[in-house]
């Protein structure tokens, strides 16, 4: 079976209303069509670089409809608010919102400095609805740390924690002609909840004495959509994965597949509890693991974990003790 790609969705009309979000909104009205570089420097809580590599997560970002020419400077304050109060409700600012007008194959480069254990969210919100617009997350030194590549105009990277002290580049790249709002923020700490301490009980049940190899990611899933994490695989290792979703998420399904797209294991039951308990690898490489929302809308949380590394058959054991007598 395939991996499922992330299918889209509209975003309510409705705001949850806090007090950042009401000075995003402010401030967006303000920024208009202000050409600005924001240099954020700032401070926050997280994790760094997993064992195996670094962990990517994402989620793709939803589709919605486009407005007239006339008020389109009001229709990108209240889309990219909208989208704020979704995947970001609780988040701090990190600069002020950057108006961008492109037209062709458009790039904006905006260098961001971020310490380590941050958790940052970076989306941009773009007008005409049918353009396409990527962001891509770099570390200081070049390597990429996170993208949303997703076939519209409202790419979302969530959740990213910030691995080190330094300056990171946010890419914004458009397929077509129209005007964006790129934000930034710091995401709010995350109390643990039932969930997460479900995601513990379930990791001892099925994956009793691995590792955890990640830390503990959150995701805030919209019905159909998926966030995926990727990590370096070890050949002869054996890895395992486990994730629980709140009670607003009724099913969730769990793939692990190597980088090309080759599937190795999955599990899709109708659950909101799925496990990956043990895939040992032949061949070293990244690995990358998609969380989707089968159905329901809500929290989800999920780690990934080593095994013990898989013995060799007793035969092939016997064989190389005897040639070497």
């Amino acid at each position: 079976m395939k991996r499922p790609d992330a299918q889209q969705s509209p975003l309510g009309a409705g705001f949850r209303g806090v007090g950042s979000l009401a000075l995003l909104c402010a401030a967006i009205l303000l920024a208009g069509c202000r050409d600005k570089e924001p240099f954020a420097g700032v401070t926050a809580q997280s994790n760094a670089e997993t064992q195996g590599g670094l962990m990517v997560s994402r989620i793709a970002g939803t589709a919605a409809g486009g407005g007239s020419a006339e008020n389109t400077g009001q229709q990108l304050a209240q889309g990219a608010a909208r989208l704020a109060s979704t995947f970001a409700p609780q988040g701090t600012p990190l600069f002020a919102p950057l108006p961008w007008k492109f037209t062709g194959d458009g790039r904006r480069d905006l260098p961001v400095k971020l310490r380590q254990g941050m958790r940052v969210a970076f989306m941009a919100y773009a007008q005409p609805s049918d353009i396409d617009l990527d962001l891509v997350l770099t570390l200081p030194d070049g390597l990429q740390a996170a993208e949303d590549r997703s076939p519209d105009e409202m790419p979302v990277i969530v959740h990213f924690e910030v691995p080190r002290d330094g300056i990171y580049n946010l890419r914004a790249s458009a397929d077509g002609a129209g005007e964006a709002l790129i934000l930034g923020f710091e995401e709010a700490t995350v109390p643990e909840t039932f969930a997460e301490r479900d995601l513990a009980a379930l990791a001892g049940r099925y994956l009793p004495g691995a590792t955890a190899l990640s830390p503990v990611h959150r995701e805030s899933l919209l019905p159909g959509h998926a966030a995926r994490l990727t990590f370096a695989a070890l050949s002869g290792h054996c890895y395992g994965v486990v994730a629980v979703g709140s009670k607003e998420l009724r099913d969730l399904d769990l793939y692990l597949a190597t980088a090309e797209g080759q599937e190795l294991e999955e599990d899709t039951g109708p659950a909101a509890d799925v496990v990956i308990p043990e895939v040992c690898m032949d061949h070293a490489g990244m690995t990358t693991v998609t969380l989707r929302a089968a159905e329901g809308k809500g929290d989800a949380f999920w780690q990934v974990y080593e095994l013990a590394r898989r013995q060799a058959p007793k035969a092939a054991q016997a064989g190389s003790g005897n040639a070497e007598k």
